[in-house]
């Protein structure tokens, strides 16, 4: 892999509390399978060892943490995992502006998807027979397609039972 595969470097410019323009150069590399490993530990941490219960549908049944405390430890889990220059400015324990975070984080995901798209056009070529695609014969979704999928599910359903009981 070439080093332009192994990260992006972006530029953000982010209005302060005070209304202050406060630009900043973020540079996020591209995780690798240790790095996913050590991301979905970390948002476990934040989150407490929770999750955010789901039913098939994958709708929240109120049990476990919110979703949005979910997504939150999502993107602070991730963007400290992957962001390897960041402004000074650039601090969870002092930022208020979850708009900043999720703005940034967006930006990291896009250039994380850029990967998985590259596979799929080369399984649509016929290129890469047997390897994964980011969408099933079905038509959904598979795992390749949502870095983090891994991360959303903590312990299985067998488990989960066991431990409301």
């Amino acid at each position: 892999m070439s080093d332009k595969n192994k990260s992006t470097t972006f530029q953000h410019t982010w209005l302060d509390e005070d209304g202050v323009a406060q630009p900043g150069t973020f540079t996020a590399k591209r995780l690798s399978v240790m790095e996913r490993s050590k991301l979905a530990t970390r948002r476990s941490q934040l989150s407490g060892g929770m999750y955010c219960v789901r039913d098939d549908d994958g709708k929240p049944t109120g049990q476990g943490i919110d979703p949005q405390t979910d997504y939150i430890n999502t993107m602070i889990a991730h963007l400290e995992i992957s962001l390897i220059q960041k402004p000074i400015w650039f601090k969870f324990e002092e930022l208020t502006d979850m708009g900043l975070v999720g703005e940034v984080y967006d930006k990291v995901i896009d250039f994380e998807m850029t990967f998985f798209r590259r596979r799929d056009r080369s399984a649509a070529d016929g290129s890469q027979l047997g390897s994964s695609s980011s969408e099933s014969d079905s038509g959904e979704e598979s795992e390749v397609a949502q870095p983090n999928h891994a991360a959303t599910q903590v312990v299985g359903k067998e488990v989960q039972a066991a431990l409301d009981a």
